[in-house]
């Protein structure tokens, strides 16, 4: 029994095990999409999960439109830092405000999801905050 466990554990070594489903789930990350190669369904699943892993929190979720609703505090928000002594002590002191995201997955083709994080109309959100939604998104799915 010894020995074939040991076997087992050289072979393992050898031999990296793939996951069957990463073959299949590219994702490419371009300034604030990313494209997912896979069908919609399963890109939205997966980056619902993603964003459970990460830890933001889903508000809503709408499939029909494929908006994801999430909250998020930017941790270079300095306006509780900002803030002197004298200023909290009289005022009470700040705290960071989580804002709202909307994080949208489309399909573009039967098998290309693109993932991105957007604004009220619609149209890819540009700011520091949602790149920093998308690289965090990003480290997840790959």
């Amino acid at each position: 029994a010894a020995a074939t466990a040991a076997q087992n554990v050289a072979l393992s070594a050898q031999q990296p095990v793939r996951d069957p489903d990463a073959a299949n789930a590219s994702a490419q990350l371009s300034s604030n999409e990313l494209t997912l190669g896979e069908p919609y369904d399963r890109a939205w699943l997966r980056v619902g999960l993603a964003l459970d892993r990460s830890n933001f929190t889903v508000d809503d979720r709408d499939l029909s439109r494929g908006l994801y609703f999430v909250r998020y505090v930017d941790p270079k928000d300095m306006t509780s830092a900002e803030q002197g002594f004298w200023s909290q002590l009289f005022h009470g002191k700040k705290e960071k405000v989580a804002k709202q995201y909307r994080v949208n997955v489309r399909a573009l083709t039967p098998d290309q999801t693109r993932v991105a994080v957007v604004d009220d109309k619609g149209g890819v959100d540009e700011s520091p905050q949602a790149t920093q939604i998308m690289s965090l998104m990003a480290d997840q799915l790959h």
